[in-house]
C-alpha cells in the first residue's frame, strides 16, 4: 500500500502547484510543468501496483510538454502585442488573441479535461474499494461539475472575441465556475491522499480495469470535439475576415488656413497598451491616440497641431508611419486644402451667435448685422466627392437683413452606413455683397467627427478587404 499513499499524495502536490499561480511581469513563478512532473511521478508510483492508472501517462506527458512550452513562452510574449479590450456594460475585459499561443492553451485545457476525467474516474473506482465509499457520489459530482463548466468554457473561448457585451460576462463566470470546478477536483485529490493514509484498500485485486471514458462512450467524445473544433475554426476565419494587415484611413475632409488643428481617424485591431495617448517625438506636431474599442476594431485619432501640418501633406501624398512603426496609407480617403489666409472682417457682415454639433450634424447660428446679399456658398472648398457624405444648407434665402438670425447647417447623409465615418473641418467661406462689392468672408468653423459603430466599421473595411 506504500505505492498508493506516496503516489496519491505525489499527485495531489503536483495539482497543488499547477492551481497556484504567482506571476510577475507575466510569468508564472510555480510552472505548470512542474507540478504535472509531480503528478507523473505520483501516477508512475501508483502504476508499480495498479497498471490501470497507466492510462493517465500519455496525457500527463502532453501536458508536461505543452505547459513547458506556454511557460517558456511566456518570455516572449511579455513584449508582445497585449490582448484586445471589449467593453461589456461597466465592465471592459482583456479578450485573448487567436494566435499559436492561444490555440496551444486551447489544446492544453482539452488535454486538461480528458486527464481530469481521468483521474477522478479513478479515483471514484479507488473510493469505492475503501471503507469510505460514501465519497463515490460526490466525487461523481465534482466530475460531472467539472466537465460541463470547462466543455462551456472551451467551446466559448474563441467566441468571446467575436460577441461584444454579454459574451465576455458570460465567459468571465465561466472562468470563476472552472476554477471553482478546479478546487474541488483538488479537494477530492486531497481526500484520496488522506484515506491512503489511514487506511489499506480492500479487494484491490478484484478491482475492475476500467477502460477510458473515450473508448467506451467514442460517438460522445467525437461528437463532442466536432463541436469545439468547429466553434474554433469558425471564430478564427471570423477573424481573419476583420484582420487588418495595416491601418485603414477613413473618410476625411480638411480645408485649413494653419491656424487650425487637424485631425484624422484610422481604423486598425486595437491593443489596450493605447488607450493613453502616445507622444511620438520625431514627429513633435503629432499626437496619437486611441478614442473607440468595440469588438475586433479600434479606431485611432492622429491631431495635427496649429500651423504646422507637414504630417497630413505626407498622408495627403503617400503614407505616414505610426509610433508602433505600421505604415497608414491614403487610401483616397483623404481630401487635405490649404486655403489662403483672408484680411477681410467676418463681423462687418455676421455675428456668431452659437454653434452646436453631435452625431447628427453641426450647425452654426449668425447675427446679420449688415444687409447683404449671398452670391456664392463656399462652405464646401472640396472636390464634389465630399456631397456623397454630407449635405450642406443655409437657412433662408439669399437675402439677409440686418438683425436677422441666420443658421448654417451641415449633417451626414444616412443613406449607407459607412458613411457616418467620414470627418469635415473647415472654414465656412462665402461670397457676399454688401453694396461695395463682392467680398470673401469666413465667418465660423465647422468640425463634424464619426459616429463610429460595429456595423459601420465592417461596412467600411469590406470596401478595401
Amino acid at each position: 500500500m506504500i505505492h498508493y499513499k506516496q503516489g496519491l499524495s505525489s499527485i495531489f502536490w503536483g495539482l497543488l502547484i499547477v492551481f497556484l499561480d504567482f506571476d510577475i511581469n507575466g510569468v508564472s513563478l510555480l510552472p505548470d510543468f512542474v507540478g504535472f512532473i509531480l503528478v507523473l511521478s505520483g501516477i508512475r508510483e501508483i502504476s508499480k501496483q495498479d497498471k490501470g492508472m497507466n492510462s493517465l501517462v500519455p496525457w500527463t506527458y502532453g501536458l508536461i510538454v505543452l505547459s513547458a512550452i506556454a511557460w517558456f513562452s511566456s518570455f516572449i510574449r511579455v513584449h508582445a502585442e497585449p490582448a484586445l479590450k471589449q467593453h461589456a456594460g461597466i465592465l471592459t475585459i482583456e479578450l485573448p488573441i487567436i494566435d499559436l499561443f492561444f490555440i496551444t492553451d486551447g489544446i492544453e485545457q482539452v488535454i486538461t479535461l480528458v486527464f481530469v476525467i481521468l483521474l477522478m474516474n479513478y479515483y471514484i473506482q479507488l473510493v469505492k474499494h475503501s471503507s469510505e465509499e460514501q465519497w463515490g457520489l460526490t466525487f461523481i459530482r465534482r466530475r460531472n461539475f467539472y466537465v460541463v463548466v470547462n466543455g462551456l468554457l472551451l467551446f466559448s473561448m474563441p467566441f468571446v472575441v467575436i460577441f461584444p457585451g454579454w459574451l465576455p460576462i458570460v465567459f468571465i463566470f465561466l472562468l470563476l465556475l472552472s476554477f471553482i470546478a478546479f478546487i474541488r477536483v483538488l479537494m477530492t485529490a486531497y481526500r484520496m491522499k488522506k484515506i491512503a493514509e489511514t487506511e489499506t484498500f480492500v479487494e484491490l485485486e478484484g478491482m475492475e480495469q476500467i477502460k477510458p471514458f473515450y473508448v467506451t462512450r467514442k460517438k460522445l467524445t467525437i461528437t463532442a470535439l466536432v463541436v469545439i473544433i468547429l466553434s474554433w475554426a469558425g471564430s478564427i476565419l471570423w477573424l481573419e475576415q476583420w484582420r487588418l494587415e495595416e491601418p485603414l484611413l477613413l473618410p476625411a475632409f480638411i480645408a485649413t488656413t494653419g491656424d487650425d488643428y487637424a485631425s484624422v481617424y484610422y481604423v486598425h485591431n486595437g491593443k489596450p497598451d493605447d488607450l493613453e495617448p502616445q507622444f511620438i517625438f520625431y514627429k513633435e506636431f503629432e499626437q496619437e491616440s486611441m478614442i473607440f474599442f468595440e469588438g475586433y476594431f479600434a479606431i485611432g485619432q492622429l491631431r495635427f497641431r496649429t500651423g504646422d501640418h507637414e504630417g497630413v501633406k505626407d498622408l495627403l501624398n503617400s503614407e505616414f508611419r505610426l509610433s508602433n512603426g505600421k505604415r497608414l496609407k491614403n487610401n483616397g480617403q483623404l481630401y487635405y486644402l490649404e486655403l489662403r489666409e483672408l484680411n477681410t472682417d467676418p463681423s462687418k457682415y455676421m455675428e456668431l451667435q452659437s454653434g452646436s454639433g453631435d452625431a447628427s450634424g453641426y450647425s452654426l447660428t449668425f447675427k446679420v448685422r449688415k444687409s447683404f446679399q449671398m452670391i456664392e456658398e463656399l462652405a464646401v472648398p472640396f472636390p464634389n466627392e465630399v456631397h456623397d457624405y454630407f449635405t450642406f444648407a443655409w437657412k433662408g434665402s439669399s437675402e439677409y437683413e440686418e438683425g436677422e438670425l441666420v443658421t448654417f447647417t451641415i449633417q451626414p447623409k444616412e443613406m449607407e452606413s459607412n458613411q457616418q465615418l467620414a470627418t469635415f473641418q473647415s472654414p465656412v467661406r462665402i461670397v457676399v455683397d454688401g453694396g461695395e462689392g463682392e467680398e470673401i468672408i469666413d465667418v465660423g468653423w465647422v468640425e463634424y467627427y464619426p459616429r463610429f459603430n460595429m456595423s459601420s466599421l465592417q461596412d467600411y473595411v469590406r470596401q478595401f478587404k
